[in-house]
């Protein structure tokens, strides 16, 4: 569990870097560790993507499905409200 817990975190770092537009600072900030913790994390992240294509591909679509919720005005939760 430790292990996966931690590639957890490192994939969520990694997008709100991409996908948020928070530097590495801000991430620090907001998960209570330093900015170099966040880089290293996601250096080791983007290492293990190189050997881990299903990895890669998960991040990816991931990433689709925030970009498209991002640059929706009306994303799918606020669609579920009004139809209530």
């Amino acid at each position: 569990m430790g292990k996966e817990r931690g590639i957890i975190k490192r994939i969520a770092k990694e997008l709100l870097y991409r996908a948020g537009g928070l530097s590495g600072t801000e991430i620090g900030e907001m998960t209570g560790v330093d900015y170099n913790t966040v880089s290293l994390g996601r250096k080791r992240l983007r290492e293990k993507l190189i050997s881990d294509k299903r990895l890669s591909q998960v991040i990816k679509r991931v990433e689709a499905d925030l970009s498209f919720l991002m640059g929706d005005p009306l994303c799918v939760c606020d669609r579920q409200q009004q139809n209530e």
